[in-house]
């Protein structure tokens, strides 16, 4: 499918989501995800492409409307090996004035591994 003539750089679909259980008190707690089902091309000549990959995490925090609001987030639990985000090229194949050399160096930038991130807020 090298010339499908999709746009480098740019998912063709990307589903993110939560499945949260949420209490009348702001108490809440479920899964979270991020779904990225095709590769994803590299290169306008769609010959270069980064995997497709899922993520799973957790989160759970309380909620108000005035004092302080906080969350734990838990994600890529199962430590998943993917590409964040990518550059763009021409054509993976080859750099102008350099012949058949290689473009692709450097072109993945890696996702974060297993990783807890936190956060609060105070409203008043």
């Amino acid at each position: 499918d090298s010339h499908d003539n999709r746009i480098a750089g740019v998912a063709p679909h990307l589903v993110r989501g939560e499945l949260l259980f949420e209490l009348k008190s702001g108490w809440y707690i479920g899964p979270t995800f991020e779904w990225v089902p095709v590769k994803s091309y590299v290169d306008h000549a769609n010959t270069l492409s980064a995997d497709p990959y899922a993520l799973l995490g957790f989160k759970f925090g309380r909620r108000t409307d005035k004092g302080l609001s906080w969350f734990v987030e838990a994600k890529n639990l199962t430590d998943e090996t993917y590409a964040a985000t990518t550059g763009v090229v021409m054509d993976s194949r080859i750099i102008p004035g350099f012949g058949d050399l290689l473009a692709n160096q450097r072109q993945f930038s890696p996702g974060d591994g297993r990783s807890v991130f936190a956060g609060i807020e105070y409203r008043f």
